[in-house]
């Protein structure tokens, strides 16, 4: 199963040492380089910007071909454009309206 991560699951998990779980559940685990610069932000809390200075091996990295449209930040419109671009089996997402634009786009999708 291919499962496409947003910012939040990802840093909400980071923080509560459960980010694991990612790997143990899902066969191939794929963000946007976009989520990955949100993730090292300075504002980021501090062991979610270290996860993300060094990923795990399980972790893959990929840049959509385009942004999905809508009025969302660039994290979860990549994420949900990768999703498309990837016949993604999921998209976790914690935003509300990119929730929403997940589901209308044929994903299934996730919150943490």
């Amino acid at each position: 199963m291919i499962v496409v991560s947003d910012t939040s699951p990802l840093q909400y998990l980071v923080q509560i040492n459960a980010v694991e779980l990612l790997h143990a559940m899902y066969a191939r685990v794929v963000t946007t380089e976009h989520v990955i610069d949100e993730l090292r932000h300075v504002s980021a809390p501090p062991s979610v910007r270290s996860w993300a200075s060094t990923l795990p091996d399980w972790m893959e990295v990929r840049r959509p071909k385009s942004l999905i449209g809508g009025n969302l930040g660039v994290g979860e419109r990549s994420a949900i454009a990768l999703a498309v671009e990837l016949g993604a089996d999921a998209v976790l997402i914690d935003d509300r309206q990119a929730y929403k634009l997940a589901l209308a786009s044929g994903l299934l999708a996730f919150g943490t």
